[in-house]
Order: C-alpha cells, then structure tokens, then sequence
C-alpha cells in the first residue's frame, strides 16, 4: 500500500520521538563516507517538519525533512560536509548566500548555487549509481538564461549541470581536496558561458 505524505509525516515524526532518527543518520553517514573516501563534520541535526516548502533543505547544520527518503538525505549531507569544509578551511565561498531569495538575480549567484548543488547532486548520486545525463550543449551561452526562472528548467540545470560540472573534478582529487581546488578557483563571469573550458581547464592546471 502506498503511503500518503502525511501517513509517512507521522512515522517519521514517531521514530524522532524515540530517537530512532540519528542511527540512521549515522548509516547514510557511514556509507557516503566509506564509497566517496570522505570524513564526515559530525552529525547534522534532523528536523521533521510538514512546512517544508518554504525551508531551505539544508541551513546552518539541518536539514528539513517532511519524512525518512534517502535519496534526499544523501544530497543534504552533502550540503552539510561542503558547508562544513569551507568553514573548516577558512574559505569565503558562502555555500548557501541565495537562500531565502524568490529568484536567482545576479551571475554569482547562479555561480554558487551551480557549484553547491553540483556537489551536493554527487554526494547523492555517487552513492546510488545515477547517471550524468546532462551534455555540454546544454549549458545556457548568456548570462540571462541562468537566471531563467522556470523551475524545470532550473532543476536541471542547476543539479544534473551542476553534478556534470564538479564530477570529474572530484574524481579526480577526490572528495575533500577537489571542493577545496574548485572553491579557490571558481568559474569567472566569462567562463560561465563556458564551462566546458572552466571544467577542463582546472585540471589541467594541476
């Protein structure tokens, strides 16, 4: 039988009321730390709620959940090590600048969000064998059309463009040293009609 959100709502609300919820945390933990060969910044806090909608999924070490769902949780954890990292670092990359805002409005903006949630996609789909489905051509050729704002679009752009950006950068520093060599060499204003080159040009540098 297939479960209702709100049916699956007050399971999860139940097991935080037992404490149930950070084991399981810790296994998702311990299984993107044993395949992506990465050390986790302690434990996230998990906070339940049915007003997702108009909460970031992660902020300031939680993550907003409506119920248990993996695939989710991955990609918040991955905002929550890269957040983590660059204040480990010391690095000025703000990883979540654009929350709260209706709309991506400025270039580094648009930037930053294709950057966080590239990482954070490979945080989810490293662990669970998805595939990098998005082409080269299919990045926008002008600034305005990353501030394009229709959801679909963004969706992909910003997560499969995202992940399609970072992943062979991380693959081949592995995880904590590649967000740390993309972090100090961000994509400039130019290159953000271009990151094909951007993407290929990191590592050739090293």
């Amino acid at each position: 039988m297939v479960k209702t959100v709100g049916q699956a709502y007050e399971e999860t609300k139940e097991l935080e009321k037992k404490g149930l919820l950070r084991g399981r945390l810790e296994k998702l933990i311990r299984t993107q730390e044993k395949r992506l060969d990465v050390k986790h910044f302690g434990l996230p806090r998990l906070i339940v709620t049915m007003n997702i909608h108009d909460k970031p999924g992660y902020k300031n070490g939680r993550i907003y959940l409506q119920y248990w769902d993996e695939e989710y949780l991955y990609h918040e954890l991955g905002h929550f090590y890269f957040d983590r990292l660059c204040k480990k670092l010391g690095l000025g990359f703000q990883t979540k600048e654009y929350d709260g805002k209706p709309h991506i409005t400025e270039w580094w903006e648009a930037r930053n969000c294709l950057i966080n949630e590239g990482i954070a996609t490979y945080f989810e789909k490293e662990i669970n064998k998805g595939k990098d489905d998005f082409n080269d051509i299919e990045y926008p050729h002008t600034i305005k059309e990353f501030l394009h704002n229709n959801y679909g679009f963004l969706q992909k752009l910003y997560y499969n463009g995202g992940y399609h950006l970072v992943k062979p950068i991380l693959d081949k520093f592995r995880v904590e040293e590649g967000c740390k060599i993309i972090t100090l060499d961000l994509p400039t204003r130019e290159e953000m009609i271009n990151l094909s080159e951007y993407r290929e040009r990191i590592p050739s540098k090293r």
